[in-house]
């Protein structure tokens, strides 16, 4: 099981590898990164930490100065979770709103890698189109920084033409999309992302002995 994380990222050459597509585009993974993930088939489940954090969370980035460990995870979930559908608005909205839209959930410069593959995709015509719903199952947070696992839901998103806003045959997700999330909370209280990897397995989430 191998993680790729890179600066920037191309649905280039991979019409074939849905969830690599997908995953990139979010993730922020380069042709060669997601070739190196590979796209066969017969990948084996990554088997998540049994231990979950429930995905309800308040609706604010923030975290007070010195929060306690359960308010850490809550506000970290809550930066996370929100990303996704900020980081689906900043790509339709105008290039030069974006970076404003993107600032207060991504962090440099990450975010500058970010804004620079969307500029990319602008001139590709090719948006993340659908919904994608995060499932937490596991939050690490450690003084300022803090660790996400997510078994993605991406398969009611695709890619679409932003000139016709067709969806793109072949482009649909997968149900069980592993992505690891770094975060950073900044001097002003709000996490951040600072990176998102897309693991080249799929995910399958152990149920907490408790449930």
């Amino acid at each position: 099981m191998g993680a790729a994380s890179f600066p920037g990222h191309s649905l280039a050459g991979l019409r074939h590898c849905t969830t690599r597509r997908l995953a990139a585009i979010l993730s922020g993974l380069t042709p060669l990164a997601v070739a190196l993930a590979a796209c066969s088939s017969g990948q084996p489940a990554a088997h998540l930490p049994s231990k979950s954090t429930p995905i309800t969370a308040p609706s604010s980035a923030r975290s007070p100065t010195s929060p306690s460990p359960g308010a850490s995870q809550a506000a970290v979930i809550a930066a996370y979770t929100a990303y996704f559908p900020v980081s689906k608005a900043a790509e339709a909205a105008p290039a030069a709103q974006a970076e404003g839209i993107l600032a207060p959930y991504a962090a440099q410069p990450y975010l500058g890698h970010v804004l620079a593959q969307m500029a990319t995709y602008r001139t590709q015509h090719e948006v993340l189109s659908g919904t994608l719903v995060p499932h937490v199952t596991q939050v690490h947070v450690s003084g300022p920084q803090a660790t996400v696992h997510d078994c993605q839901d991406a398969s009611q998103a695709g890619l679409a033409d932003s000139v016709t806003g067709k969806v793109i045959p072949g482009t649909t997700g997968s149900a069980r999309t592993y992505l690891i999330a770094a975060l950073s909370r900044g001097t002003d209280g709000r996490w951040r992302l600072t990176s998102l990897s897309h693991v080249a397995v799929s995910c399958e989430p152990v149920p907490s002995p408790s449930s």
